[in-house]
C-alpha cells in the first residue's frame, strides 16, 4: 500500500523537536560568544598589567577595526601606527619592557564575529551599523581603568546586547537600548 503524507505521530515527533532544536542552537552560539570574548578578555587583562591601563577609546569602537588609529585591535595586536597608542614601538611597559607587544594575533581578533546576529547594516537594530562585530568601549573619564566587551542580541530578541566586563566574568543579557545603556554624555562609552 503506497503512503501518502505523514502520520499524526511523525508530525508530532517533529513539531516537539523544532523548539528545543532552536533553543539548542541559540544555547550554543551564545557559549561560543562567551568563549571568544573570554579570549579577548584575557589579552586586555595581559595589556593593564603591562600598561597600567586599558586600550583607551574615546567612543564604542569594533575590536577587529584596523582603521581607525586608536583602536583596540591595534593596541592588542601591537600594531598601534602612531605614538598616541600605548603599545607603540620603542614605549616603555610598567616592567620597562619596549614595545610593541602582541597580546593576541590580529588573524584571531579578525575571526571573532558576532553568532548572535549576522546583520552587517539595517535590521532591527540601529546605532552602529555592522551586528556581526564584537564592539568594545572603555571607561567613560576615558582613564582606561575599566572595559567591557559588547555584541548585538539576535535580531528578533527581547534582550538588545550581551556583554561582560572587566568586573564580572560571565556573559550577561540587557533589555536595555543599546545607544542609552553605552553612551553617556558627549559621544563617550559608559559601561552597562
Amino acid at each position: 500500500m503506497k503512503r501518502n503524507g505523514f502520520t499524526l505521530v511523525e508530525l508530532i515527533t517533529v513539531v516537539a523537536t523544532i523548539p528545543n532544536y532552536l533553543q539548542m542552537t541559540l544555547r550554543a552560539k551564545k557559549a561560543r560568544l562567551a568563549a571568544d570574548l573570554r579570549v579577548i578578555a584575557t589579552a586586555l587583562e595581559e595589556f593593564k598589567l603591562d600598561w597600567g591601563n586599558y586600550p583607551k577609546v574615546s567612543t564604542n569602537r569594533a575590536v577587529s577595526d584596523t582603521g581607525s588609529y586608536l583602536t583596540p585591535f591595534k593596541e592588542l595586536t601591537g600594531s598601534a601606527p602612531i605614538s598616541a597608542c600605548q603599545n607603540y614601538p620603542n614605549k616603555r611597559t610598567v616592567f620597562d619592557d619596549k614595545g610593541p607587544i602582541s597580546y593576541i594575533k590580529p588573524e584571531t581578533l579578525l575571526a571573532i564575529r558576532n553568532p548572535l546576529n549576522s546583520k552587517t547594516t539595517g535590521g532591527h537594530w540601529t546605532g552602529l551599523a555592522d551586528q556581526t562585530l564584537v564592539y568594545y568601549c572603555g571607561s567613560t573619564d576615558g582613564s582606561g581603568q575599566n572595559w567591557a566587551l559588547w555584541v548585538y542580541g539576535p535580531e528578533k530578541s527581547s534582550q538588545d546586547y550581551y556583554y561582560i566586563s572587566d568586573s564580572q566574568a560571565t556573559l550577561t543579557a540587557q533589555k536595555i537600548g543599546i545607544t542609552t545603556a553605552l553612551t553617556i554624555g558627549g559621544g563617550r562609552p559608559g559601561l552597562p
